[in-house]
Formats: C-alpha cells, sequence, structure tokens
C-alpha cells in the first residue's frame, strides 16, 4: 500500500512537472543563458507517437527579440536526437557580444564531448537583416563526426567535421547582388552543459547599432570548395588549409582564387579563369597579433589601360574582433598616357575599425594618366559610422582636378571639382557639390562654366540635388560671344531643368548675321524616370533681334517656340510656331524617338508684302500684292541625313523691279531635299506664269517650266522644260534647256514686229516695219560661243526709213556718201537674213544681208545692203537702248562704201 502511494506521488508530481513545464522552466533556464536573455514559451508542450510536441519557444532581450521557433519536435531515435523544428527566426543585430569573462579555452575535443548526439532539421531559418537568404537546415552531430548543410534558391552550403579537419564539400552563390558581409562576431564563450553562448548584456542596450548590409549590383556567381585543419582551441585560426574559388563577374569575366596557409603564414592569388593572368598575389603572415600583407601585387588588364600597383595591409588585433582591430593600409596604382606615367596612392589609417562610430582616415594623392587626360588628386578623409554601412566624408582641402586633351576638339585647361564637406555612402552623395571648367576648342575658341549645388542623399533616381550653373565663353568661327545660366534638380526620379537663359551677343555665318540670338524655358523641362509611368515635357523658346541678309533684307524678331511631351528625351512629340515680325505664324508638330526627327510645317497663305523686308532697298524690288503659302515634311537621322519634301505656292502677284511691273505672278513649286541636293519639281515642273512684265519692250503671257536636281549633274540634270512669252505682236519659245547642257536648246523668234521694237526702242534716226522670224542655238558650255550659226529672217516684206535730217547730215559730206544715203532714205525689203553668233564673252557678231528696192528714185534697180554689226550683249541688256550704236554704224558705213553697197562696223 505504501509503494502503490508513493508511486501516485510521483506520478502526480511528474504530471503536475510537465503541466507547469511553461512556468519553472523559464526560471531554470536562468542558470545557463547570459543574463539578460528570457526564454518564453507558447503553449504546453505534448506528446504524439513518441515524439515532445512544443508549439514554440521565444529568446528574448529587453530591447529585441532574438531567436523565435515554432513547430518543435524532438525525440529518440537509434541512440541519438532527432529535433524538427518549422521555423526558426534571428536577429544579427540581438546578438550581443562576447562576456569579458573567460574563464578557460573551449575546445573542439570538449565541445564535441558536450554535445549530445543528434540530428537538428529546420525547414526554414530566417536571420536578419538577410531575410532574403533564409532557406532549409540540416545539421547533424553523431559519431563519425558533424555536418551541416543549407539550401536556399541562392545558396547552397555543404560542411563537414572529421577531428578537426573541415571540409568545404560546397558553396555556390548565383544571384543579382553580392551577398552582404556578415558581421563576424569574437569566438562566443560557452557554459553549461548545453553549451549555450553567453553574449552578454552590454550589446543589448538600446544603443547597440543594426547593422546594414552593403551591397554591390550585378549578376555573380560563386563557388568555393577546400579543406582545412583546425586548431585544437575553437578560438583559434585553422592551423592549415587549402580554399579555392570559382567567381563570375556580373561581366562575365571568370575569376579563380586560391587561398593555402600553414601555420601563420599563407597567400591569396587571384587569377583569370580563362587566361590564367595572374591578377592578384596577396602574401600574409601572423605576427604575434598583427595579419600582416606585405609586398602584394594586383594588376587588371581590362581596362582602357592595363593598371597595377602593390598593396600593403596590417590589421592588428585582428583576433579581438571589430571593437579591437586597428587597420593600416597602403595601395598605389601605376597609369600611362600621353603625358608619361603617373602614380596614385591610397594610404588608409593607422588607426581602429569598429562596428559602429568608425572615425578612421585615409588619403588619395597623386596622379592618373589617361590619353591626353591628366587627374591629379589631393583627396584626405574619413571613413565614419557603422562598417556595414560607411560614410566616407571628404575633410577640409579635398580636391580633384583634371587637365588634358579629351578630342581633338575639346582641350581642358583646368576643372577643378572641390570635394571638402562632400559624403558618399551607400545611400548617395551629400554634401557641397562644385565644379569649375576652363576648356578651349581649337579653332573655335575658349569657354568657362562653373556649377554650384547641394546634395543629400544623392544617387541616380534618389534623394535630391540641386545646382546652378554660370558661363560664357566665344565662337570664333561666328564672331560671337555667348553666356548661360539657369538652375535645375534632381528630385528622386525626376530632373528638371527649371531656368535657362543661353544666348549670344551676334552670329554671323555664310550670307546671314543673326543679332543677339537667345534660348530660354517658358516651361521647365522635366524628366520623370519612372519605369510604369514615365514622363518628358517643356517648352523651348529661340529669340533673336533681327536676322540680317547679306546683299538682301533682314528678317525681324524671329521668334521660335517648342513644345515637347512624351515620355523620355529619346521618346517624345513636339510642336510649335515661327513668326518674324508679320511673317508667319508657321505651325511646326513633328516627333523624335531617339534615331529619328521627323516633322511637318505649316505656312498659311498671307500676302507677299509681308516678305518685303527681305528684299534689299537698293534692288528696287517692291512687291504690291499677292498670296503665299507653303506646306513641307521633313525627317532626320544619323545615317540618313537630313530629308525634307513639300510644296509652295504664289498667287496674283504685282510686283516692281525698278521701273518694271510684273503682274499676275503665279508659281506653283513642289521640291524635295535629300542627300544636300534639291529635286525641283517632284510630279510635274515648277510652274511660273506672268501675265504681263511692263518695260520699253512689253511682255505678255510668260510661261516657263522648270523640272530637275540642284545641284545637277550628267545623271540628275537640272531643265527648264520651256519659256513662252508674247512679245512685239510675236511669240518667242525656247525648247527644253538641260543642265548640264548636252545638246543646243533652240530659241525661236516669231513674227516679231519690227515696228512694235522701233516704238520700244524710240531711235530718231530711222525706222523700220515688217515682221522677222528666226532661231539662235543656246550653247551654254561651249567654249566657241552662246549662239552660234543662229540666223533671223524677214517673214515678208519690209521697209527701211531715214530721218531725213540725219540722212542729209551724212549725205552732205561727199558725192558718193549722199548717192548711197539717197538710195537708204527709203528703202521696201523683199529679203532679209542674217547670221548671228554670240561669243562667251558676251559679243554680238551679226552679220545681215538686205535686198529691196527704193520705189522713190527706181522702183526696178535692186538695192543690196550687206551690214555687220558688233555690239557686247551684257551692255545692250543693261540699256535696252541701242540707237545711237546704228547711227554710228551707218555714218561710218555710208562713209567708206560706193553707191549701192553698204558696210557699217561697230
Amino acid at each position: 500500500m505504501v509503494a502503490l502511494s508513493l508511486l501516485l506521488a510521483v506520478s502526480l508530481t511528474l504530471g503536475a512537472g510537465w503541466y507547469f513545464i511553461p512556468l519553472w522552466l523559464p526560471a531554470a533556464a536562468k542558470m545557463i543563458l547570459p543574463a539578460d536573455v528570457d526564454i518564453t514559451f507558447t503553449g504546453r508542450p505534448g506528446w504524439r507517437q513518441g515524439a515532445v510536441i512544443l508549439p514554440g519557444f521565444a529568446l528574448n532581450r529587453p530591447s529585441c527579440a532574438w531567436i523565435t521557433a515554432r513547430d518543435i519536435s524532438a525525440r529518440r531515435q537509434n541512440g541519438a536526437w532527432r529535433i524538427l523544428a518549422g521555423q526558426v527566426t534571428m536577429d544579427s543585430a540581438c546578438a550581443g557580444e562576447r562576456a569579458a569573462d573567460v574563464q578557460a579555452p573551449l575546445t573542439w575535443a570538449t565541445l564535441d564531448n558536450a554535445l549530445p548526439r543528434f540530428t537538428l532539421g529546420i525547414s526554414r531559418l530566417t536571420v536578419a537583416p538577410w531575410q532574403s537568404y533564409a532557406g532549409g537546415v540540416e545539421l547533424e552531430h553523431l559519431a563519425d563526426g558533424a555536418r551541416l548543410r543549407y539550401r536556399n534558391g541562392q545558396l547552397r552550403l555543404d560542411l563537414a567535421l572529421r577531428d578537426r579537419q573541415l571540409t568545404l564539400n560546397e558553396f555556390t552563390y548565383t544571384g543579382e547582388t553580392v551577398p552582404p558581409p556578415l558581421a563576424v562576431p569574437a569566438p562566443p564563450v560557452f557554459k553549461g552543459p548545453f553549451g549555450l553562448p553567453d553574449t552578454g548584456a552590454a550589446a543589448a542596450s538600446a544603443g547597440a547599432p543594426v547593422m546594414a548590409p552593403l551591397l554591390l549590383s550585378g549578376a555573380l556567381r560563386i563557388g568555393i570548395t577546400g579543406s582545412m585543419t583546425l586548431s585544437p582551441q575553437v578560438s583559434l585560426p585553422p592551423e592549415e588549409g587549402e580554399m579555392t574559388a570559382g567567381l563570375a563577374l556580373p561581366d562575365g569575366t571568370p575569376l579563380n582564387a586560391a587561398l593555402s596557409w600553414r601555420q601563420r603564414q599563407g597567400e591569396l592569388v587571384v587569377a583569370d579563369g580563362q587566361t590564367d593572368i595572374r591578377l592578384a598575389r596577396l602574401p600574409w603572415k601572423i605576427s604575434g597579433e598583427d595579419l600582416q600583407i606585405s609586398d602584394g601585387e594586383w594588376r587588371w588588364p581590362y581596362a582602357t589601360q592595363p593598371l597595377s600597383g602593390h598593396i600593403a595591409v596590417t590589421l592588428a588585433r585582428w583576433q579581438g574582433g571589430l571593437d579591437r582591430l586597428g587597420v593600416t593600409a597602403r595601395m598605389n596604382v601605376l597609369t600611362q598616357g600621353l603625358r608619361g606615367k603617373a602614380n596614385a596612392v591610397l594610404t588608409v589609417g593607422p588607426g581602429p575599425l569598429r562596428l559602429a562610430d568608425n572615425a578612421l582616415d585615409f588619403r588619395f594623392t597623386g596622379v592618373a594618366n589617361q590619353g591626353g587626360l591628366s587627374l591629379s588628386a589631393s583627396i584626405p578623409g574619413q571613413l565614419r559610422g557603422v562598417i556595414t554601412d560607411p560614410t566616407l566624408a571628404m575633410l577640409p582641402g579635398a580636391l580633384l582636378r583634371v587637365t588634358g586633351l579629351i578630342s581633338e576638339v575639346l582641350n581642358i585647361s583646368s576643372a577643378r571639382l572641390p570635394l571638402a564637406g562632400v559624403q558618399v555612402s551607400s545611400r548617395g552623395l551629400s554634401g557641397r557639390l562644385q565644379a569649375i571648367l576652363l576648356a578651349n576648342a581649337p579653332g573655335y575658341g575658349h569657354f568657362t562654366l562653373h556649377m554650384d549645388g547641394r546634395a543629400t542623399d544623392f544617387l541616380p533616381d534618389r534623394g535630391q540635388w540641386r545646382w546652378r550653373y554660370w558661363g560664357g565663353g566665344n565662337l570664333a568661327p561666328f564672331e560671337a560671344r555667348w553666356d548661360i545660366k539657369g538652375r535645375g534638380s534632381w528630385l528622386a526620379n525626376t530632373i528638371e531643368l527649371s531656368e535657362l537663359s543661353s544666348g549670344l551677343n551676334q552670329l554671323n555665318y555664310g550670307l546671314a548675321g543673326v543679332v543677339a540670338p537667345r534660348l530660354s524655358l517658358t516651361a521647365p523641362l522635366r524628366w520623370r524616370r519612372d519605369e510604369r509611368d514615365p514622363a518628358f515635357s517643356g517648352v523651348l523658346v529661340i529669340t533673336a533681334e533681327r536676322i540680317n541678309i547679306t546683299r538682301g533684307g533682314y528678317l525681324p524678331r524671329p521668334a521660335l517656340t517648342l513644345r515637347m511631351s512624351g515620355r523620355t528625351p529619346g521618346d517624345f512629340n513636339w510642336r510649335g510656331q515661327l513668326t518674324a515680325g508679320a511673317v508667319g505664324p508657321v505651325r511646326l508638330n513633328g516627333r523624335w524617338d531617339g534615331q529619328r526627327l521627323r516633322g511637318q510645317a505649316w505656312w498659311p497663305k498671307q500676302p507677299l508684302r509681308v516678305f518685303q523686308t527681305l528684299l534689299a532697298p537698293d534692288l528696287g524690288i517692291t512687291l504690291r500684292a499677292g498670296e503665299f503659302n507653303a506646306q513641307s515634311a521633313f525627317s532626320a537621322a544619323s545615317g540618313q541625313g537630313f530629308l525634307a519634301g513639300g510644296h509652295a505656292t504664289v498667287g496674283r502677284g504685282d510686283v516692281w523691279v525698278g521701273e518694271t511691273r510684273l503682274r499676275g505672278v503665279a508659281l506653283g513649286l513642289s521640291y524635295r531635299l535629300q542627300d544636300q541636293r534639291w529635286l525641283l519639281g517632284v510630279k510635274q515642273p515648277v510652274s511660273l506664269r506672268i501675265d504681263s512684265i511692263t518695260t520699253p519692250v512689253a511682255l505678255n503671257n510668260l510661261a516657263m517650266g522648270l523640272q530637275g536636281y540642284y545641284p545637277y549633274d550628267e545623271r540628275r540634270p537640272l531643265t527648264l522644260t520651256g519659256v513662252d512669252v508674247d512679245t512685239l505682236g510675236g511669240s518667242i519659245h525656247l525648247t527644253p534647256l538641260s543642265l548640264p547642257q548636252r545638246d543646243a536648246a533652240v530659241l525661236s523668234v516669231k513674227s516679231i514686229e519690227m515696228s512694235e521694237l522701233i516704238t520700244a526702242l524710240k531711235p530718231k534716226q530711222f525706222a523700220i516695219s515688217g515682221r522677222v522670224s528666226g532661231e539662235l542655238p543656246l550653247h551654254l558650255n561651249d567654249p566657241a560661243g552662246y549662239v552660234r550659226h543662229g540666223w533671223i529672217a524677214g517673214d515678208g516684206s519690209m521697209a527701211l526709213r531715214l530721218d531725213k535730217q540725219f540722212a542729209d547730215a551724212i549725205g552732205s559730206r561727199n558725192l558718193a556718201t549722199g548717192m548711197a544715203i539717197d538710195w537708204l532714205r527709203y528703202m521696201e525689203i523683199t529679203r532679209l537674213r542674217a547670221d548671228v553668233n554670240v561669243d562667251r564673252d558676251g559679243d554680238l557678231d551679226l552679220l545681215a544681208h538686205f535686198i529691196g528696192t527704193n520705189p522713190q528714185i527706181n522702183a526696178q534697180r535692186e538695192v543690196r545692203l550687206n551690214y555687220h554689226h558688233q555690239e557686247n550683249i551684257f551692255m545692250l541688256w543693261r540699256s535696252l537702248r541701242f540707237g545711237t550704236t546704228v547711227e554710228q554704224t551707218l555714218e561710218k558705213q555710208a562713209a567708206a562704201t560706193p553707191a549701192g553697197t553698204a558696210r557699217g562696223k561697230k
């Protein structure tokens, strides 16, 4: 009975203890847990199919949750514990630091004996702040050693430990970013039978830093294998080992790395995986408490020029953790350019490197040469803040300077970038950003540009950067001075040019001179760089006081307004208008797609008078009436050049040219421009019609056509398709004339009434009546002359009458001359034939043969007159009056020839 009572009491005690585990176990765990760590349970333990079931527990510090676990089960199987967990979450920032009261060194043998045989499986282990690398864990501690496996979409790890021989069977990483550097704390101190780490309470205070990961963007692939022999003590480094790694950089470059060491010295070698070119050799050794890399070498042959240098690093007290680590480093880089060899040196420290609150000095000094450029730097600075997210602060005196030739058209005299106060971190740039550029473009001129602004945590599409800019210079080819000023910003993903004013005092080029052209903004130029909803907009205005045309007129107050709207600067539509005083507005619209500029222009119908200012006053041209309108389309792209096409019309034009009036002017012009060549008259010839031209010789119903290319060549000629005009009671017609000319064009004169010509010329000495016709072959390229073998002939009977006073004056000189002149006082011409030639100097040679009678003397006697006339037709066209020339010719002829025959020559 006593035994039964004792058994019942023990059963009740065990049951009560099991039931109240959530109450008494946390208090008991205090004996082995760090002083500031508490354990709490969610739910009560259970028993299912031979396994202890625990809903969950958490290890907490006052300010954070260190470890939480859920869905835990444990069972005894085959002489070992089998522990399973559904999800375990750890916060590395809550791990704390090593306690200072180290009692005895921990050995791997002690740890192996202290731990029971077990297998641990965690379906999902998450360690903050590296949640993206969460995955499954398998940990075994059995009689034949320990093994750790980890699986994740990006990471794979397989480690095996047996008798202090650690073998890394597999470590692979594939991802878009390099895994962030893990914060490696000092070796933990274990106490108690279960070997839980005592990390101390100090680090769990509210001021403990939260380490942010430092990431490197770009696709990366890493694979590492190897083995090492561990030291007997856990806290000491491995005695010897060899590790090999394969790495593929974001640009696809394969690298191989080999790390080997024995006792307290070793070497790290990095080589190209394809060519076996050694890129780095870092021999290292441990001296006392210091890890030293001395006589290290590196080179990088894949840049625009091969780079190389040496490196030396000393890590003092490297086994004491980051709180005691001291760093001294020196690295140089050698470059060579057109200015010779150059050397730049980066020095770091000496100083401590901590988890937080760093103030490690560094300095970058020296010169780097690349091509024709030379970069000199003197940049003192400090590495500040948390080691996993440091800030590089530039100290007073930090300056970057660039000089040299960028290209054949730009030479930098001096570019200065003061960097004092600038801070660089993973969040971006902060501080005052300045630049001062002095440069010159050979053959164009020199200029100066200034930029001054301030950035706050700025990276492309992140943070803020506001700036202003100003400058100026000269443009020698255009005899101009220019200036520019404005303001802008880059806020988050939006770039904005809020102010812009740029212009020249003048711009002289070719036959045009622009007075005070200027470019400005009437609405900010704004680009929102959003992948899902990008936007680009702005309004530009280009103005000038006037445009002067050499040997011409001027265009008053030209102004071009362009409105842009679209997605990016490489994808937008534009529209605008062009005005110049009363000219316009010409409406414009088009599109730019990053490769091709397309557009259209519409010129509204407006009076011809608005173009009067384009004509120089000394031309004597007055636009009295008429209308003009035009339309054009154009396109420009690299490799294609500029293309344009369109049409223009002029109607009901009324123009005065000196004393000449052109009425009823009508022009129809279609054109195309490609490869700097014009095609005039695309589908049908350019048409010009003028109802009447009032001159001393009246011209009516002028019609002419033009079709072809300009500039012209043998394959692409320019053809004057025909000219027709009514004048002097008859007509003039020109057959097609092609340039370059292959065949002669024939100028046909048909039934010209000579009396009308004499009336227009108004000679007082003679009069002639009757009609003539003829043909003048035109040879524009013939060295022999413009007109060869041309002829003029009378259509029928004609009459010649000399003025009485003129004839008497000539005839009174001598008897022979008087008799000859008497036959010519009145002559009825029955036949007229003249041969016409014009040489390259414009000298006309006319040989005329007249046959007729003088009925007043003897109607039966035939009179033959041979007349030779020479005249420069260019001078003749200027005057359109040649009566005096005829007078002088007749006078000389009468004085030199016998009666019945007369010759005249000038």
